[in-house]
């Protein structure tokens, strides 16, 4: 039980940079698919998760200035039941506007 929760508090935590980090949103949701019942396979992943973490401590986002409004683009995709054991699609995509990332989910 001690061990579900500390996982449970890592996920979460993990959640909570996924919001500004566009890179880690997919890892992250795959994680946190096994809240209910972690497993030691859930666990790797969350170990997975955070040696990336480390290699990668920081990600920059430049907006620079720009004097006209572009067109924005949004991409999207799914992978259609792509999950092995749970046979449920990841759709994820962004919004883009003049080159820069405006938003982002998986």
């Amino acid at each position: 039980a001690r061990e579900a929760t500390e996982y449970r508090g890592i996920a979460a935590r993990a959640n909570y940079l996924a919001l500004d980090r566009a890179d880690i949103k997919f890892a992250v949701k795959e994680a946190r698919r096994g809240m209910a019942i972690p497993t030691r396979g859930d666990l790797r992943k969350l170990r997975r998760i955070g040696r990336y973490l480390i290699s990668h401590p920081r990600v920059v986002l430049d907006y620079r200035f720009q004097e006209e409004q572009g067109e924005s683009l949004a991409f999207s995709d799914s992978d259609w039941a792509g999950c092995q054991k749970t046979r449920r699609s990841t759709p994820g995509g962004c919004v883009v506007r003049n080159g820069c990332l405006l938003k982002s989910w998986s």
